[in-house]
């Protein structure tokens, strides 16, 4: 099944608009969902911490492997449309 895409306004709030560096990914399966964090890891000190942290389903993951895969391979922007979760119900945005 080909995912769904909204073409919509993003809004980036100034706090997080540079984004946060890291240099370490890990994926933790939670039940049926999946926490993703992203981290900084010193070596040296043999110690991570974690500054970003999102809870997906299983079926949202997969859909953003084939995001990334494809935006990977062929270099395109898909900064222009969003990929909602598979079966996630609306959230309000303030």
């Amino acid at each position: 099944m080909a995912e769904r895409r909204v073409n919509c306004q993003i809004a980036v709030p100034d706090a997080i608009a540079d984004g946060t560096p890291v240099n370490a990914f890990r994926a933790v399966k939670d039940g049926d969902e999946w926490l993703l964090d992203f981290l900084v890891l010193s070596e040296k000190d043999g110690k991570a911490v974690v500054v970003s942290r999102v809870r997906v389903t299983s079926d949202f993951l997969a859909a953003v492997r084939s995001r990334l895969d494809s935006a990977m391979l062929d270099g395109s922007d898909v900064s222009d449309n969003v990929v909602p979760f598979p079966r996630a119900g609306g959230m309000e945005v303030n």
